[in-house]
Parts: C-alpha cells; sequence; structure tokens
C-alpha cells in the first residue's frame, strides 16, 4: 500500500501561511444541488442511513462475519505501506510528524492507520478527531491551516456514536458525537471523514456487510431448526400400549394406572417384564425427519457470497481455480479499499 504525497513545497518547516475563516470562505466551492429529507434549517441532523450498532453486535457475535471481516483487515496492511514524494524534505517533515504524534498520543500512527481501516471495512466510515495544540515540539516550526493553531494528533471515534449537521444542499455544518445523552461538538475542518460507497443522498458511506445480515440471521434460525430436531429426536420417547382390543381384555383404569407407577419408579437401566397384553413401541423420527442438509448448504454459501469470501478461506475445501479465483477478488477489493485509504490520507492527513 502506497501513500502518495506528491504535491512540492519549497519550505516545509517554515511555511507562515494561515488561512484564515474569511480567506477559506473565499476559495471554497459549495454545493447547490438538493437531498432529500433535508429542510432550511441549519440544524439538520443526518444519523448513519443502516444501524451501525447492529453490524457492531453482528460482528463481535457472529463468528461467520467476524471472520470474514478479519480476513481483509489483516491483509489492508499485510505488506506494510509506504510514503511518497516527489519532495523528500515533504516526505522526510511528515514522517516527523508522524513520530511526534506516535509519541504525543500514546499511540504508533501505524496501529491507528489499521483501526481506521479496520472501520472501513466493518463499517464503510471512520472518523478521525484533530486535536489542535499550541506548540507541536521544540524544533518544528509547525503552522496551522484552517487555525491558528497545528494539529498535535488525531484520535479515532466510534462511527456508531457520530451525527453529522447538514445544509438543504448536503454541505456539512458540523459533526457532533452523542454517547450515553452526552453530546460533543466538533467544527467540520477538526474532522477526517473517511468512508466507501456512499450515495449521493448520503451522509454515510453504505457498510457492505448490510446485505449479509440478514442471510446470517435466516442461516442461523435453520441451525436453531436443526437443533430442537436434535434435541427432539435424540431421546427416545416410549409408548406402553395397555390391554388389547378384543372384547374383554381392554385394559382398566387401575392397570394404567399400576403401569404409569412402574415406569416412573424404575432405574434408568430398568426393564419391564409384562404379559401378552402389554406391547411397548419406541417413537422417534423413524426416517422420516427432514434432511436439511442441502438447505443448509445453500444459505451457507449464500452468506460467503455476500460476505465476498469463498468456502476455503472459510475452511469449508472447495475446489483449487474456484479457491484461486476468489483469492484474487479479495485482492482486487483490499486494492480498492487501499486506494481510497490513500486517497483520504493525501488530501486530509
Amino acid at each position: 500500500m502506497a501513500l502518495f504525497f506528491n504535491k512540492k513545497k519549497k519550505n516545509v518547516k517554515s511555511s507562515n501561511s494561515i488561512l484564515t475563516e474569511k480567506q477559506r470562505q473565499k476559495i471554497l466551492v459549495k454545493a447547490n444541488s438538493l437531498i432529500r429529507g433535508i429542510s432550511d434549517s441549519r440544524e439538520n441532523l443526518s444519523f448513519p442511513e443502516y444501524d451501525l450498532s447492529e453490524i457492531k453486535r453482528a460482528s463481535e457475535s457472529d463468528s461467520y462475519i467476524k471472520i470474514a471481516l478479519m480476513k481483509y483487515s489483516y491483509m489492508l496492511f499485510k505488506a506494510g505501506y509506504k510514503l511518497k514524494s516527489e519532495n523528500e524534505a515533504a516526505k522526510k517533515y511528515i514522517q516527523q510528524r508522524f513520530y511526534i504524534m506516535s509519541f504525543a498520543t500514546d499511540k504508533p500512527i501505524d496501529i491507528l492507520f489499521q483501526e481506521i481501516g479496520d472501520d472501513l471495512i466493518r463499517y464503510s466510515n471512520a472518523f478521525l478527531v484533530k486535536t489542535r495544540v499550541d506548540t507541536v515540539m521544540p524544533g518544528i516550526n509547525a503552522k496551522g491551516f484552517f487555525s491558528d493553531k497545528p494539529i498535535g494528533g488525531y484520535f479515532r471515534i466510534d462511527p456508531d456514536t457520530v451525527v453529522i449537521s447538514r445544509d438543504k444542499y448536503g454541505n456539512i455544518n458540523k459533526y457532533i458525537q452523542v454517547v450515553d445523552g452526552e453530546e460533543k461538538k466538533f467544527a467540520k475542518e477538526d474532522v477526517i471523514h473517511f468512508y466507501l460507497d456512499k450515495d449521493a443522498n448520503n451522509a454515510f458511506g453504505t457498510p457492505r456487510i448490510i446485505a449479509a445480515i440478514e442471510d446470517v440471521k435466516l442461516l442461523r434460525r435453520i441451525e436453531g431448526n436443526i437443533m430442537a430436531m436434535i434435541y427432539r429426536f435424540s431421546m427416545p420417547l416410549y409408548q406402553m400400549i395397555i390391554g388389547l382390543p378384543q372384547q374383554g381384555f381392554q385394559a382398566t383404569n387401575n392397570e394404567i394406572d399400576e403401569a404409569k407407577n412402574t415406569v416412573e419408579n424404575m432405574s434408568l437401566d430398568g426393564f419391564l417384564v409384562t404379559n401378552e397384553k402389554t406391547n411397548i413401541k419406541v417413537l422417534g423420527a423413524e426416517g422420516n425427519a427432514l434432511d436439511a442438509k442441502d438447505y443448509l448448504d445453500y444459505f451457507e454459501k449464500r452468506v460467503f457470497t455476500a460476505l465476498d469470501v469463498s468456502e476455503s478461506q472459510m475452511g469449508r475445501g472447495g475446489a483449487k481455480q474456484d479457491a484461486d479465483s476468489m483469492e484474487s477478488q479479495t485482492h482486487d477489493t483490499v486494492k480498492h479499499i487501499q486506494k481510497i485509504f490513500s486517497i483520504f490520507v493525501e488530501n486530509y492527513i
């Protein structure tokens, strides 16, 4: 994975340019096309279009979803990453700032990047909040952009806690984090929103596993029904018929009660000795129970398709050519996510 920084800078360390709010407003180009569901009010809040908390629960509790997401996350930075720039001084300066941020925030920048990637793969959204400081470190003459204070560090926040305030054209006013009923507001310049597959009308990217959740729920319901069937038919049910249908040989109530008491009081390894008037049957599935194997195979494959993983990747074997084809498709997906990741890092970090 490569993070490209190709903009040439004559003297990065001593840049004295601070963009004032008035200057920024002059050069900004805002959207003027309408979006759905937004009025003229400035306090229009856009919540995630999909239930991110459900995705979080599913990724933590369901083994299929968890393993599928882990495979993509592990591949994202499997080969590491590189910073590239035509300006060697700019590259060294950025590396130096990353080292300082790692020290100041007590979190290596590589771990922060991996966490952003994890959120992108899980939610198709990731958020970083900038923390500005008076001085970065002695010897580093860093100046703010959009502010008179430079950035001291970036901190990841849970996408499920973020609400976006937008105007009727979709332009972002601010970001709001809501946790346990408490709100924290951030200027839009102090938040970086990474996203994948964002619909034109939406404020958030569309999570890739949202289509798989219903399939997983259906598969788990089928598995639950099979568990109930196993429980029902794993222990045999005994039927004891007292008496014969011929006239004069029917059982009396006393005989039935006596047989019932005998069965209830006998030991588990005991046996019964009866006369010709008593018939004992063992009831069970008797070969008529539903064979659910084909149903399970179908819905499991459907889940794998929705999660974009192969049977071999999930430990189910499969043909080698199919496994190789799916592996190649997975690499293409990861490369796309890496490309989007690089674009956001280059333009906003």
